[in-house]
C-alpha cells in the first residue's frame, strides 16, 4: 500500500459493482479510468473508454452476481475494447466467476464454464483474478494465467476471534462433497468434524443428467419387435443424518457459497435436533438468491458470516430493491438501510463505513429523483447519517450537490414536497459544516440552490436556507466575498415576512453576509434593516441591534460605514424594551472602547485622551457621558447624519419621526459641542417637528434642544434663533428656544438676557391667540427665570409684559393657570410680597402704552384684552390710576367703529363699578365722584340714547346697567355720620345730583318702553336708586313723583314677569319718598290713578306678583286710606281675592285710627 504505484495502471469498472472498483482505486492510490458502460434502447451493451489505455496495464473490475449475462457481456466488451486500444495487459478481476457450477459434462449438455473461459480469453484478457472457484479444475479451461484466491484465512480468523468458546465447536460439512473443505478447516483449528449425509450434493442436483428422460420412440416398440432397454429405477434421498457428535457443541457449517439456502436450513434443523446449541454458517460468496434472507431469519441458524465480498453482495440485494419498480419495495429497502445498516454505523471502523458508503450511496442518491415523497425523504435521512459519520472526501458529495441543484435551483421548482425541500437544506447545511473548504468546486451550485430556496414559500425552508448561507459565509469566506451580492436580493425578500422568526433569521443572515462579504452591500441593506427597527417583535429589533453592534466591532470596512451603522445601533438605545436598550448601549460602549484601542497610536487622538476632561461641570443630570471613542465616532459622522435626520423629522410616518427625534437626542449627547456647526441645518426641521401632532416627537425634540443648550453657547444660538423667531414666530420656534434656554449655563445666558427680553415683549411675538403658542411663550419666560433667577432683573418688565399679555389674550384655563404661576414666580424673584405690588410696578406702564389710540381698537384687538386683564387682575392698581383708565373707557364706549367692542366695554365698566372696593383711602370719595361724573357724562349717557338695531339695543342695556352699577356704588359709598339719627351723607352734592336727575330721568322714563326686557328692568332699578338718593338729599318733589309714577304703573302690565316685579317694587319705592306736606286734595287724581291701576293686580294669576302687589298697596295705605277703603268697597264684587281686600281695608282703618288719635 505504501509503495509507489506505477502511473501506467488503469482501473476500470463495469456496472456490476463500481463501488468495489472505487475501493480498490482508493486503496492503491490511483484514479478510476474513464469508462462508460450503458445500454441502448434495444438493450445492447455499449462501452466507451474515455482515456487512452495504450501501453498501460488495465484492470477490469467486474463480477456476476445480479444480472449475470449482462455482466459477462460488459466484461467481454470492455476487455475487447481495451485490446483493440493497444493495452499492454488486461487483467480481469472477477471475485465470483459466473457459471462456475456448470463445470462438468452432462448428457446432451455442455461445459458452460469452459465456453465462458474461452470467450474471456478471446476477448483479450491476459490474466484472471478470482476467488474460491466452485471447482478448482476450472482454472484449466483458461488459456491465460488464473489466480484463485482463498478466503479461508479471514474466515478462520473470524472463528478464532468472534465465536466465543470456539474450542467447543465442530466443523460441519453440509454434504459429503463439502467434507474436504470442512476437513481443512477442522485440521487448522484442531477441531472435530461432522458430515451431514442424505442430501444430494449441489453439483448433482443442479440439472438432470438424462436418466429420467422419457424413453425414445424405438424403445416403445421393443415389446413388439425385440427386447427393449430396461428402465432404471428412480433414486430416492436417504433420510438426513449426521455423522459425528454435535450434541452440546457449536456447529459451524462451511462452504464456498450460499445461494439457495434451503439445504442449509434443513441441515440446521437436523443439527438443532441433535443437540447443537448454536449454529454458524460461513462461506466465501453470498449470493442469497430468492427469499434467502427471510428463510435464514426464520431458521435455527444463529449467524451467517460471509467473506467481505459476500457481505457486499448481501447488501447488493438491498441496492437491487432500491431499483425496483414497486415503490413499496424501494421504501422497504431504504427502511432496511436505516434499521440494519445505519444503526450500527457508529460502531464500525472507517474502512467498513467507506465500504458501506460505496455500496449504497449511488442507489440512494438516485432515489432523490424518486417520484415518491417518502422514498426521497428516507434517502435524505440516510445520506445525512452517512455523511456525518464518514471522513471528508470530495467523492462523497460528487453526486449529491448537483442533484440538489437540479431539484432545488431551477427556475421551475422540481422538488414539490416542502418537507423534502427542508430536509435537503438541512442535509446541505450539514455538508457545509463538515466539508467547508472542500466545497469550493460546488460553490456555484450552492449559490444556485440557496438563492432559490431562501425565497421558498415554506417558512422553515426559508429559515434553514438563511442558516445555511451563514454557514457558507463562515466556511468559505474568500469565495463568499466575491459572490455575496448574489445573495442579498433573495434574502431581502424575507425582510418583511409575516413570521417574526423568518424576519429575525433574515436580519442575522444579512449580518453574516456583510461580515464575510462585500461591505459595499451596506447601501442596499441599511434601509431595510432600519425599517425593522419599527418591527412589532422585540426579537427582530434585538436582532437588528445585535447585527449593527457586530458590524461596528468586526466589520472589516466599518470605518467607512459608521454613518450607516450609527442609526441602526443608537436607535435601539431608545427602544421601549429595557433589555434592547441595555444591549444597544453596551454594544455602543464596546465599539467606542475598541476605537480607543485601535487609535491609541494616533497623536491627535492620544492628546484628547490624555488631556480632555472626563466629566464636564455643566452636563445633563443623571446622564452617563459616553466614552471618547463613542464621541469621536459620532462627531466624525454627524455631517452625514444631519441631512437624513432633518429629512425624517418631517416624514409622513409618525414612527419614523419619533425614531429620528430619539436618534437626534442621543447624537447630541455624543457629539457635544460639535453640534454647534450643524445647528443652522437642524433648527428648521426641529421647528417643524415641534408643531407635530405626535407628542412623542415633540418630547424628544424638546429633549434634544435641551441637550443642545448644554453644549452650545447662548451667544451662538441666539444669533440663529432670535432673527428666525422675529421673522416668522411659531410655537415650534418658541418650544425649541425654551428648551435650549432650559439647558443653558446661567453665566453665559445672563449676557444675552437683554436680547431675549426685548424679543419676548414685542407685540408680534407675545400677542398671538394660539393656545400652543401662548404656552411656549410662557415656557420661554419660565426657562429664563429658572436658569438666570435674580439675574433677570434687567428684563423683569419685559418678562412681565410677555406673561401678562399672554394671560390677557388667552381664553384657555391651562394657559391662564400657567401665566398666574409665572407671575407668582416673577413676584418671588423680584422679592415682592404679593401680586398687587408687582402690578403696581408694571401695569401703569402697560396702561400708558395701550392708551395711545383706543378708538381704533376692535373686539379682537390685543390692547383691548390687555386693558380687560388690567381691570380684572390689577383692580387695585387701576383705582390708583383712574386717570389712565377713564380715557380708554371714554374713547371705546363712544366709538362707532366696532359695536361689539363698545358693548364689551360697557359690560366691563359695569363690572368694574359693581366691584369697586369699599375700603377706599382718604380723599378717594372725591376721586370716585370725579370718575363717576366722567363715566356718567361721557360714557353712560351717550349710550342711553336710542338708536335702531339690535347692537344699539344691547348697548342701551349695557349703559343702563352701568348706570345702575354707578348709582348703586354711590349709595354704598355713603357715610353714616349719625347712626342714631340714621342720617346718610353722600359724597355727591345736591346741585350735582340735580343735574344728574334731570338728565337721566327723561331718558330712563323713555327706556321703560324699550323693546329689550333687560333695558326696562335696569331702567326701573335705576329709577329706584335715583329716587332713593334724591329722597336722602331732599331733592325729590311731588312733581317728580307724579311724572314718573304713571310710567311705572304702566309697566305693571309688562309681558315680562321680571319687569312687572321690578315695577311693583319701584312703585312702592317712589311713593315711599312722598313729601310730608303732600296736598291730598289737590293731587287726588294721581293717588286715585295709582290705587285703581294697582288694585286690579290683586287677582293676578301669579302668586308672587299678587303678594308683592298687596305689599305695595299696604305701603300705599298711608297716602290716602279713606280713598283706598272707598275704592275697595266700591269694586269688591269684581275681585276674587277678597282676603287681600279685607287686609287692605283693615290696614287702612288701622292707619285712620292712628291718625285720628294723633289729631285728638
Amino acid at each position: 500500500m505504501d509503495r509507489p504505484i506505477a502511473v501506467d495502471i488503469v482501473i476500470i469498472a463495469g456496472n456490476s459493482h463500481p463501488e468495489l472498483a472505487s475501493l480498490i482505486a482508493d486503496r492503491l492510490g490511483v484514479k478510476n479510468g474513464g469508462c462508460a458502460v450503458y445500454y441502448k434502447t434495444n438493450r445492447e451493451t455499449m462501452v466507451e473508454i474515455g482515456d487512452s489505455v495504450r501501453g498501460k496495464d488495465i484492470y477490469i473490475i467486474q463480477t456476476g452476481t445480479k444480472d449475470v449475462n449482462n455482466n459477462i457481456m460488459e466484461l467481454l466488451i470492455m476487455a475487447y475494447a481495451c485490446k483493440t486500444s493497444s493495452a499492454k495487459s488486461i487483467v480481469g478481476v472477477v471475485p465470483y466467476l459466473p457459471y462456475s457450477k456448470q463445470c462438468k459434462m452432462r448428457k446432451r449438455g455442455c461445459i458452460v464454464s469452459k465456453l465462458l473461459a474461452k470467450m474471456m480469453c478471446k476477448s483479450g484478457l491476459t490474466h484472471l483474478i478470482t476467488m474460491d472457484l466452485h471447482q478448482k479444475e476450472i482454472q484449466g479451461f483458461f488459456d491465460c494465467p488464473v489466480d484463485n484466491l482463498r478466503a479461508s484465512p479471514f474466515l478462520l480468523q473470524y472463528i478464532q476471534e468472534s465465536i466465543p468458546d470456539f474450542r467447543n465447536s465442530v466443523i460441519v460439512a453440509r454434504n459429503p462433497g463439502s467434507a474436504k473443505k470442512a476437513t481443512s478447516y477442522a485440521e487448522r483449528l484442531r477441531l472435530g468434524i461432522a458430515v451431514i449425509h442424505g442430501e444430494q450434493r449441489e453439483s448433482e442436483s443442479d440439472m438432470n443428467d438424462g436418466r429420467y428422460s422419457p424413453p425414445t420412440l424405438s424403445s416403445l416398440r421393443t415389446m413388439q419387435v425385440g427386447v427393449g432397454v430396461p428402465v432404471h429405477p428412480a433414486k430416492e434421498k436417504p433420510p438426513i443424518n449426521v455423522v459425528g457428535d454435535v450434541g452440546g457443541r457449536i456447529a459451524i457449517m462451511v462452504d464456498d457459497m450460499v445461494d439457495d439456502v434451503q439445504s442449509f436450513v434443513a441441515a440446521a434443523e437436523v443439527l438443532k435436533e441433535r443437540g447443537a446449541y448454536k449454529i454458524y454458517v460461513l462461506a466465501t460468496h453470498g449470493l442469497l438468491s430468492s427469499d434467502a434472507p427471510r428463510l435464514i431469519e426464520e431458521s435455527p441458524i444463529d449467524e451467517v458470516r460471509l467473506h467481505f465480498y459476500a457481505i457486499y453482495l448481501q447488501y447488493d440485494k438491498i441496492c437491487t430493491s432500491l431499483q425496483a419498480e414497486d415503490k413499496f419495495k424501494r421504501k422497504k429497502g431504504l427502511q432496511e438501510i436505516l434499521k440494519n445498516v445505519l444503526n450500527s454505523l457508529e460502531t464500525k471502523d472507517e474502512e467498513s463505513s467507506l465500504v458501506l458508503w460505496e455500496i449504497f450511496h449511488r442507489p440512494v442518491v438516485r432515489i432523490l429523483h424518486d417520484p415518491v415523497e417518502a422514498c426521497r425523504d428516507l434517502a435524505l435521512e440516510i445520506l445525512k447519517k452517512f455523511l456525518l459519520h464518514l471522513p471528508c472526501s470530495d467523492k462523497n458529495i460528487v453526486y449529491i450537490i448537483p442533484i440538489m441543484a437540479k431539484r432545488l435551483g431551477c427556475q421551475e421548482l422540481v422538488e414539490q414536497s416542502e418537507e423534502v425541500r427542508l430536509k435537503c437544506i438541512i442535509l446541505l447545511r450539514a455538508i457545509v459544516q463538515k466539508y467547508q473548504e472542500n466545497l469550493i468546486s460546488y460553490f456555484e451550485d450552492l449559490i444556485t440552490i440557496l438563492t432559490r430556496t431562501v425565497t421558498d414559500k415554506y417558512p422553515k425552508v426559508k429559515k434553514e436556507s438563511c442558516d445555511c448561507i451563514c454557514e457558507i459565509a463562515r466556511a468559505m469566506p474568500s469565495n463568499f466575498y466575491t459572490k455575496s451580492e448574489v445573495f442579498i436580493k433573495p434574502i431581502l425578500t424575507n425582510i418583511s415576512h409575516q413570521h417574526y422568526k423568518i424576519r429575525m433569521a433574515t436580519v442575522k443572515t444579512i449580518g453574516e453576509v456583510l461580515l464575510f462579504g462585500d461591505s459595499k452591500l451596506m447601501e442596499t441593506v441599511a434601509g431595510p434593516l432600519a425599517e425593522r427597527l419599527f418591527d412589532q417583535s422585540g426579537a427582530v429589533r434585538t436582532a437588528v441591534v445585535e447585527v449593527a453592534g457586530l458590524w461596528m466591532i468586526d466589520l472589516r470596512d466599518r470605518y467607512s460605514w459608521w454613518y450607516k451603522l450609527l442609526p441602526l445601533l443608537l436607535t435601539g438605545a431608545n427602544d421601549i424594551v429595557p433589555e434592547i436598550r441595555e444591549k444597544a448601549l453596551s454594544l455602543w460602549v464596546k465599539a467606542g472602547e475598541q476605537y480607543i484601542k485601535e487609535n491609541e497610536t494616533d497623536q491627535k487622538f492620544k492628546h484628547k485622551l490624555d488631556f480632555l476632561l472626563e466629566d464636564l461641570p455643566h452636563y445633563p443630570a443623571k446622564i452617563i457621558r459616553p466614552n471618547l471613542g463613542c464621541r469621536t465616532i459620532a462627531q466624525q459622522n454627524l455631517h452625514k447624519l444631519v441631512p437624513a435626520i432633518s429629512r425624517e423629522l418631517n416624514d409622513w410616518m409618525a414612527d419614523i419621526k419619533v425614531r429620528a427625534a430619539q436618534l437626534l437626542c442621543i447624537l447630541v449627547l455624543n457629539v457635544e459641542e460639535e453640534v454647534t456647526e450643524y445647528l443652522p441645518k437642524l433648527l428648521s426641521p426641529m421647528y417643524r417637528a415641534c408643531n407635530d401632532e405626535d407628542k412623542r416627537v415633540v418630547e424628544n425634540i424638546e429633549l434634544a434642544a435641551e441637550y443642545m443648550g448644554y453644549f452650545v453657547l447662548p451667544r451662538v444660538y441666539c444669533d440663529l434663533i432670535l432673527p428666525s423667531l422675529e421673522e416668522n414666530p411659531t410655537s415650534g420656534h418658541l418650544k425649541i428656544f425654551a428648551s435650549i434656554l432650559r439647558g443653558s449655563e446661567r453665566e453665559n445666558l445672563t449676557k444675552e438676557l437683554s436680547r431675549i427680553g426685548h424679543l419676548l415683549q414685542e407685540n408680534h411675538i407675545c400677542q398671538s391667540r394660539k393656545i400652543r403658542y401662548q404656552m411656549e411663550i410662557l415656557s420661554c419666560c419660565r426657562s429664563t427665570l429658572d436658569v438666570c433667577k435674580e439675574d433677570c432683573s434687567i428684563i423683569f418688565h419685559d418678562l412681565f409684559i410677555a406673561i401678562f399679555t399672554t394671560l390677557a389674550i388667552s381664553s384657555d384655563s391651562l394657559v391662564e393657570k400657567s401665566a398666574i404661576s409665572l407671575l407668582e414666580l416673577l413676584k418671588k424673584t423680584e422679592n415682592f410680597e404679593n401680586l398687587n405690588e408687582i402690578f403696581d410696578k408694571h401695569v401703569p406702564l402697560i396702561l400708558t402704552t395701550i392708551q395711545e389710540s383706543p378708538e381704533s381698537w376692535e373686539i379682537n384687538s390685543s390692547e383691548f384684552h390687555i386693558f380687560h386683564a388690567c381691570i380684572v387682575y390689577a383692580k387695585s392698581t387701576t383705582y390708583k390710576h383712574l386717570h389712565l383708565i377713564h380715557p380708554i373707557f371714554e374713547k371705546t364706549t363712544n366709538s362707532e367703529d366696532d359695536k361689539k367692542l363698545r358693548l364689551k366695554q360697557y359690560i366691563l365698566l359695569s363690572d368694574y363699578l359693581q366691584n369697586w372696593d369699599k375700603l377706599l383711602e382718604e380723599n378717594s370719595a372725591n376721586t370716585f365722584i370725579e370718575f363717576a361724573n366722567i363715566v356718567l357724562e361721557k360714557m353712560i349717557i351717550p349710550g342711553l340714547k336710542w338708536a335702531a338695531g339690535r347692537t344699539a339695543e344691547a348697548i342701551r342695556t349695557a349703559s343702563v346697567c352701568c348706570l345702575c352699577s354707578l348709582l348703586s356704588k354711590i349709595v354704598d359709598n355713603c357715610e353714616e355720620s349719625d347712626k342714631e339719627k340714621e342720617v346718610k351723607t353722600f359724597s355727591i352734592s345736591v346741585e350735582h345730583f340735580g343735574w344728574l336727575f334731570e338728565t337721566v330721568r327723561p331718558i330712563l322714563v323713555t327706556l321703560l318702553e324699550d323693546d329689550a326686557n333687560k333695558t326696562r328692568l335696569y331702567s326701573l332699578q335705576a329709577i329706584c336708586l335715583v329716587i332713593n338718593i334724591g329722597q336722602e338729599l331732599s331733592y325729590i318733589t311731588e312733581e317728580h313723583i307724579h311724572k314718573i309714577s304713571p310710567e311705572i304703573v304702566s309697566r305693571l302690565e309688562d309681558q315680562h314677569d321680571e319687569v312687572r316685579l321690578a315695577a311693583i317694587e319701584a312703585l312702592k319705592e317712589i311713593w315711599r319718598v312722598l313729601p310730608k306736606d303732600y296736598d291730598l286734595a289737590f293731587y287726588y287724581v294721581h293717588i286715585e290713578y295709582v290705587y285703581s291701576k294697582t288694585l286690579i293686580h290683586l287677582d293676578d294669576p301669579g302668586e308672587q306678583f299678587q303678594k308683592l302687589t298687596l305689599d305695595c298697596l299696604m305701603a300705599l295705605v298711608k297716602v290716602h286710606p279713606e280713598l283706598l277703603i272707598e275704592k275697595v268697597e266700591n269694586f269688591r264684587a269684581n275681585f276674587i281675592n277678597q282676603r287681600a281686600l279685607d287686609q287692605l281695608v283693615e290696614a287702612a282703618q288701622e292707619h285712620l285710627k292712628k291718625k285720628n288719635s294723633k289729631t285728638n
